[in-house]
């Protein structure tokens, strides 16, 4: 306080307080016959009074309009005093006047304190009372934090274990140190508790693992240790972890710009001044202004004409001028549709102009700016030898890594290309065309689309075997009334009690259950179809993708893949998932397979190259498993063949982006 003074920081409340508590100090000296000390400030520091110059063994009654701060500390320190000490459930007078000698209570504060003591009372476990006792506090305390609106503050009383999971054992650092912490001596290394153990997760580990082998399986298998391990009924042991994708650099832009005859930034010098660059970037600049109006201009007027007819359709049209406005509506659309194409199309010519002036200019400059530098004279730091180069090390995941392939001399006239378009409910969707074909299409002439092989999920669980194991699985859980197990074991989930009394009559109705389950699951003949499945599988894939090859013998089969999709599967209902990027892996085992960019292939027709439509269903919906072209120039619009299947579609374009990567003449 002294020090605020001496700066003049003290406001008004702080000045008043002060005053008051250097009055009481003087009172008190002078009733002592006591001469006061010349630093008062200091000595008003070590008195009993609180924030506003009040003493706290005066026995005058207190405001209930202004309470201090250091009042209600003093009132919350001894409520959670008697919580803690006191062993009756209700708050007795006795002892409350015993914990307040030095304060004199109003009804206010005494009401407040019962209050807080009869509630919180009930759920405070007793010093020697055991652990599951703590339970009720937790309880408690999630509910307050549910009402306040904090649900993601609340603490699990018990961990969720579902049906399927109950036959394994997951361990993570605070399992380890609770189930194995006085055999491994995890106290050693300074942990002794659970919440250390959280902190210190590859310690406990430590103890039990060998990290180094666990760090180089994950690493092998591109995955990063987040400290979880999965040990199974039938010996298998899962660790898990979060993929690590390494930063590749895309040269997909870069050989598209060779194909097309342009030049990569650095690769031929500038011939344009400063001076003559600055201007042309001027104007391109005011051209990209003038040409934004029109396009946003068509996009207004498409929002307007979009609106207008879903009011005509809410009211109705007319019944003798319905087809009439119908067409005019549609034909409109369309016209609204082409004129902000061409303009967005025209607009984003001119920023790519503007952005390959402004790299010859930072080209120029840059050549400039070494020119002046090796005119200067050599510094002392300059003569230092130059760091050595960054050595690259190639990738092996070829999914990753979309570089030109050296394939050597392909015969055209013997050679097919395949396109494969991984979608969301078919696994995978091929279409396969010869050379001679793509070399028409390429042409823009009308080539009849062959017939696409799709395979879906439930193919290959077809001929894994997967699909039997599920239905005999099934059949026996039926059998044993394993069903009936798990419906009670998630009727009874332990995870939605809300009291003490409530999580013991779950468990005691769930414990047969889960014997029951765990038995089931634990079964030999399980433990041997699982081994069979994953031995077997393998052999399926690798005889699809063999399969395939040899159907188009002799003539050399080329595959070529999308990079966006990896065929995990579909979340819809009544469809099975099946995940992983192994068609890939394993067709580059058995032949040549391209990477291609597989960016719009579904929206973009081959022949023409322009953007298709989905036609709409007799109730308005539109059907987005069809795609039809719409430009009148198509060969495909012309003879009225210009509805396509859309995964047939995207499957074409990929096999013919990925022939004009094999002749170096890149296409869509």
């Amino acid at each position: 306080m002294s020090k605020k003074r001496s700066r003049g920081a003290l406001n008004e409340r702080q000045q008043a307080g002060f005053d008051r508590r250097m009055s009481n100090l003087q009172e008190k000296m002078s009733s002592t016959d006591v001469s006061i000390a010349t630093d008062a400030d200091a000595a008003a520091l070590s008195d009993d009074l609180d924030s506003d110059g009040r003493n706290v063994e005066d026995h005058e009654e207190p405001s209930e309009a202004d309470v201090s701060a250091r009042r209600m500390r003093s009132l919350q320190g001894i409520t959670m005093k008697l919580l803690f000490s006191e062993s009756d459930v209700t708050l007795q007078d006795t002892s409350l006047k015993k914990h307040t000698q030095k304060l004199q209570l109003i009804d206010k504060e005494v009401r407040a304190m019962k209050l807080v003591f009869n509630t919180l009372k009930p759920y405070i476990p007793c010093e020697n009372a055991p652990k599951c006792h703590r339970l009720n506090i937790i309880l408690f305390g999630n509910e307050v934090l549910r009402v306040a609106g904090y649900d993601k503050f609340t603490m699990e009383a018990c961990p969720s274990v579902s049906a399927g999971t109950t036959y394994s054992l997951s361990l993570d650092a605070p399992s380890v140190h609770e189930l194995l912490g006085k055999h491994i001596n995890v106290k050693e290394k300074g942990i002794g508790s659970a919440a250390q153990a959280r902190h210190q997760k590859n310690d406990v580990f430590a103890c039990l693992f060998n990290m180094d082998k666990v760090e180089q399986i994950c690493s092998k298998n591109g995955i990063q240790f987040i400290h979880h391990i999965d040990i199974h009924g039938s010996g298998d042991v899962s660790l898990r972890g979060t993929t690590m994708k390494p930063r590749q650099k895309s040269v997909y832009e870069e050989r598209k710009l060779r194909g097309m005859g342009k030049t990569a930034p650095g690769s031929v010098p500038v011939q344009e001044s400063i001076d003559e660059l600055d201007l042309c970037i001027k104007n391109l600049e005011k051209e990209r202004d003038v040409q934004s109006k029109p396009a946003r201009i068509a996009t207004a007027s498409l929002s307007d004409l979009g609106k207008n007819m879903k009011d005509k359709l809410t009211r109705g049209y007319g019944d003798e001028r319905f087809k009439q406005e119908r067409h005019d509506d549609v034909k409109a659309e369309r016209i609204l549709k082409e004129q902000k194409r061409e303009a967005i199309k025209a607009k984003h010519d001119i920023l790519d102009k503007l952005a390959e002036k402004r790299k010859m200019k930072y080209l120029h400059q840059k050549e400039q700016s070494d020119k002046s530098a090796a005119k200067k004279p050599a510094k002392a730091m300059d003569k230092q030898p130059p760091p050595p180069p960054t050595v690259l090390t190639p990738t092996t995941r070829t999914e990753e890594d979309p570089c030109e392939t050296e394939i050597g001399t392909v015969d055209l006239e013997h050679t097919v290309v395949s396109g494969t378009d991984y979608g969301i409910v078919s696994f995978a969707t091929t279409v396969t065309h010869s050379a001679q074909q793509l070399s028409t299409t390429m042409k823009g002439e009308f080539v009849k689309l062959p017939k696409a092989t799709t395979t879906t999920a439930k193919d290959l669980h077809w001929r894994t075997g997967t699909f039997h194991f599920m239905k005999k699985l099934q059949k026996r859980k039926k059998a044993a009334r394993i069903s009936d197990s798990e419906a009670l074991l998630a009727k009874n989930a332990r995870t939605f009690c809300t009291t003490h009394d409530d999580l013991l009559a779950r468990y005691a109705k769930t414990q047969e259950a889960s014997a029951a389950v765990q038995a089931f699951y634990a079964a030999p003949w399980i433990g041997r179809a699982r081994r069979f499945l994953d031995w077997h599988t393998p052999l399926v894939r690798e005889g699809m993708v063999i399969q395939e090859q040899r159907r188009h013998k002799p003539n050399q089969l080329i595959r070529a893949t999308g990079n966006c999709g990896s065929g995990v599967g579909s979340r819809i209902g009544g469809h099975m998932r099946v995940g992983g990027k192994w068609h890939r892996r394993v067709a580059q085992r058995h032949g040549v397979s391209l990477i291609v960019n597989e960016h719009r292939t579904s929206m973009t027709c081959p022949f023409c190259g322009s953007c298709i439509m989905h036609p709409k269903k007799k109730g308005g919906r539109l059907n987005l498993g069809t795609s039809a072209c719409i430009n009148g120039s198509c060969p495909s619009v012309k003879i009225s063949m210009n509805t396509f299947g859309r995964d047939s579609l995207a499957a074409t374009c990929i096999a013919l982006r990925g022939f004009g990567q094999l002749v170096g003449h890149p296409t869509l």
